[in-house]
Parts: structure tokens; sequence; C-alpha cells
């Protein structure tokens, strides 16, 4: 049987599970790549990685899999088929982005043992920065996951 005929099975038949599991991928595979190609780390730290792929299972996955659901369903089939995404992506851009960006810090700053103290250090020194790199990227990414990606297959948050 052909893989993607598969996956897309187990894609129709559970989505949002398969949609978090594909994200804990996805997210482990982007830390790989940080700590080999951008870090240069000579050996792969797979506690770290394992950590980045729980985030992707447990938080990134779940949140975008039903906000995409939620949004679908709050524009349902509307006549105005081009203007759909570009409404999509203004309330993506300015509810989600900002609550996941900010949520992911402490979430983050937990799994690693931070203390509170440090968790709201790392807020404050980096969400704004965070967000406006954010909004360099993901608005123009949105609009195109929602012109051309069906709602099964959309994984970035």
């Amino acid at each position: 049987m052909n893989i993607f005929r598969a996956y897309n099975r187990v894609m129709i038949g559970h989505p949002i599970k398969t949609q978090c599991i594909t994200n804990a991928f996805l997210v482990a595979t982007g830390d790989i790549i940080a700590q080999k190609l951008i870090e240069k780390q000579p050996e792969l730290i797979v506690k770290r990685t394992a950590k980045f792929a729980m985030f992707g299972l447990v938080y990134i996955g779940p949140c975008i899999s039903l906000w995409y659901r939620f949004l679908d369903r709050s524009f349902g089939r509307s006549k105005q088929i081009l203007l759909k995404p570009w409404q999509k992506m203004i309330i993506d851009q300015s509810t989600f982005s900002p609550a996941i960006n900010f949520f992911a810090l402490p979430i983050l700053g937990l799994m690693n043992r931070k203390s509170m103290d440090k968790i709201v250090e790392n807020i404050s020194d980096n969400y704004v920065d965070i967000m406006i790199a954010s909004y360099k990227i993901w608005p123009a990414v949105q609009i195109a996951n929602f012109y051309l990606i069906p709602l099964n297959y959309r994984y970035l948050p």
C-alpha cells in the first residue's frame, strides 16, 4: 500500500489525532535541523528533540487542529471565496498567534524546569520580538495555507 494513501486514510478516520502526531514529527524534525544545520551541534541532543516532539503533540498539534476547525466553521461556505482566507488570516494573526506564542513560552519553560522568575523574565525579554518576527512571515504563509491547503492538512500555526 502506498504510504500516502495509508496516511490519508488515517487522516480521514482520525484527523485531530493524526494532525497532533504529524505535528510532533514536524516539530522534532525542525529541532533536528536546527541542531545540525544552524547550531552545528556535534551530537544530537535527543532529550531536547523529544521535548519538542512532546510540545508539538500535546500543545501545538491540538491547538492548531481545533483552531482551524473553529475558523472553518465560523466562516462557513460564504460566497466570498476570495475574501475568506483574508478574514481567517486577520482573525488568526490578531487572536490565535499572540495567544499560542504567549503560552508557548511558559510551557517550554516548565518543560525545561525553569523557575517562574526565569519564565516571566523570558516572556518579558522575548515575547515582543517573537511576535514581530512572527508577523514578518506568518500572515503570508497563512493566506497561502487558507487558500490552498485542505483543513485536515493544515499543520502550521
